[in-house]
């Protein structure tokens, strides 16, 4: 790896591990409303947990999407097409709450979990432009960034609750607009300083180390990866996992409003989870 390559990784980590902690404050931010606008919306408590649901299914669906988007257009222009429409799907969201629209609610739902998508992905095209065994060490940097974003998001929009006034901002409506501030954010920095275009760094790392698998090679099929016993158990892990967290927290802030706690209270709770 030339002392070139090994600068442009750097700058491009960098900038990854930014734009994680900028986006994922963003896109965390709103969690806290999403079971409280659903259960208004919806005039059903039980169907408070379906935005969330949308909002999975969105990051869910779209992650293939992503992936041939990446191969086809280049990471940096996936990347910042995903935060495009992280701005879109916030405008959205504020858009079916303030029209009290459950449908239109739905839509900016599944719209963030499109922009979240490709914002996970953002951690292995840190690893394509470093050395194989300085790869694990990238993703775990990137990754970090997204919690640092993941904390101070909802403490954010707890603290905007404060300024928030009936018939100027909704305290419910000021997490989005952060949002769609945060998402452009995300897009601005990513336009500025993601160069060189890590694909083709990855390529160039790919010559550099023959033993690691080109880019360029096709990749394998989703049947093929799962048949691999560690892929299978790392699956399975995230299953459950996701399980468990989406089980107690997507309806944590509805039980708390209805406890009358504030919003600057349950963001609090939200960020500490």
């Amino acid at each position: 790896m030339t002392a070139d390559h090994a600068a442009d990784a750097r700058r491009i980590t960098k900038t990854l591990f930014s734009v994680q902690s900028i986006a994922s404050a963003g896109s965390i931010a709103i969690f806290p409303v999403f079971p409280i606008l659903g259960a208004e919306l919806s005039g059903r408590q039980a169907l408070a947990g379906v935005p969330a649901m949308f909002y999975l299914l969105g990051q869910a669906l779209s992650a293939f999407g992503w992936g041939y988007a990446m191969d086809r257009l280049g990471r940096r222009p996936s990347l910042i097409l995903g935060m495009a429409i992280g701005v879109v799907a916030s405008f959205v969201s504020a858009g079916g709450a303030i029209l009290k629209s459950f449908a239109l609610f739905l839509i900016g739902g599944t719209l963030v979990g499109v922009a979240v998508s490709v914002l996970a992905l953002s951690r292995f095209v840190a690893a394509e432009v470093h050395p194989p065994d300085q790869r694990a060490r990238a993703i775990s940097g990137v990754v970090l960034g997204g919690t640092i974003g993941a904390i101070f998001g909802p403490l954010l929009a707890g603290g905007l609750a404060r300024f928030t006034r009936r018939g100027v901002l909704d305290e419910l409506i000021a997490p989005f607009a952060l949002s769609m501030v945060l998402s452009a954010a995300a897009a601005i920095v990513l336009f500025i300083w993601l160069r060189p275009e890590p694909k083709e760094l990855g390529q160039a790392i790919s010559l550099a180390y023959p033993t690691a698998k080109s880019v360029a090679e096709p990749a394998r099929t989703i049947r093929e990866i799962l048949r691999v016993r560690p892929a299978m158990v790392a699956v399975t892990a995230m299953v459950f996992g996701q399980l468990v967290m989406a089980m107690l927290m997507v309806i944590t802030s509805l039980h708390m409003r209805n406890h009358d706690h504030s919003l600057t209270s349950i963001s609090f709770v939200i960020s500490t989870h």
